[in-house]
């Protein structure tokens, strides 16, 4: 497939990719307006209950959203390249990573919840995205089976 075509292909997909892109830009705009509000230490490590265990300093804030970034641009590579023809296929690979973005946005905004007193643990904040997320699992799972068993 050529550069031109790709573009073509990514011009009719990009208000999914521009959902993703939005949510990366408001979590980092969170982080930029709540950092001189942040203390020096925020939790940057949670057990099994989602309660606070290690902390760190609050700099560390921005490897959320920086991880949000660097999972947004390789699963849209491994999307464009494997699947730009296949809508269903490249619609379940973006829903995947759309999911993976609410996670980390959910740990991100759970965190300045936190530090603020506003819950106790990242639980249940973050219990919506996670099973979305298994959802979306399901469903690429589903799909790459279903065109598995159309190729044979």
């Amino acid at each position: 497939m050529e550069l031109k075509e790709v573009f073509s292909v990514f011009k009719k997909k990009f208000n999914l990719e521009l959902i993703s892109i939005l949510i990366i830009f408001i979590i980092l705009m969170i982080d930029i307006i709540y950092y001189s509000r942040l203390p020096l230490k925020i939790p940057v490590h949670f057990n099994l209950k989602g309660v606070p265990d290690s902390y760190g300093n609050k700099i560390f804030i921005f490897t959320l959203p920086a991880v949000m970034i660097l999972n947004y641009l390789i699963l849209l590579a491994i999307n464009i390249a494997v699947n730009l023809d296949n809508s269903k296929m490249y619609f379940s690979l973006w829903f995947l990573s759309f999911s993976l973005l609410l996670i980390i946005a959910s740990i991100n905004i759970g965190v300045i919840l936190i530090v603020f007193g506003k819950i106790e643990n990242l639980f249940k904040i973050v219990l919506i995205p996670v099973l979305i997320f298994l959802g979306a699992d399901f469903q690429l799972i589903y799909n790459f089976i279903k065109q598995k068993k159309n190729l044979f």
